[in-house]
């Protein structure tokens, strides 16, 4: 075997090992770009596994919770609302406005009592 005869077998070696790796590489990239279209997609149900909705059909599933929640949202302000303006004065007929006149009434009575009490 000539030095020539080594170089060539050993630059095949070296080529094959080279492709081998570059498709092993390329293996890997392409097994995650399909795992990734699996997932934009979506798959089907089959034995073992359940269905796994698409990109489009989580995005619709989350419009759908996100306008429901925008709704409860609404009605929680509203109830806040509603609540905050209680707690307000508003000439008579808010629950502050009760709460002061019981205030204002047993400060009346407490001052009828001390006064019978001290006579």
């Amino acid at each position: 075997m000539t030095v020539e005869t080594i170089i060539m077998i050993a630059t095949l070696i070296g080529a094959i090992t080279a492709i081998i790796l570059f498709v092993a590489k390329g293996l890997k990239l392409v097994k995650k770009v399909i795992h990734f279209l699996d997932d934009f997609i979506g798959e089907e149900e089959r034995p073992g596994q359940d269905a796994r909705p698409g990109f489009s059909e989580r995005l619709t599933n989350m419009e759908d919770c996100m306008g429901t929640v925008k709704d409860q949202i609404e009605s929680i302000k509203e109830n806040v609302d509603s609540i905050n303006a209680e707690m307000h004065p508003n000439s008579g007929s808010s629950i502050r406005d009760a709460i002061n006149r019981i205030e204002k009434r047993v400060n009346q009575v407490e001052e009828k009592i001390t006064d019978h009490v001290s006579k």
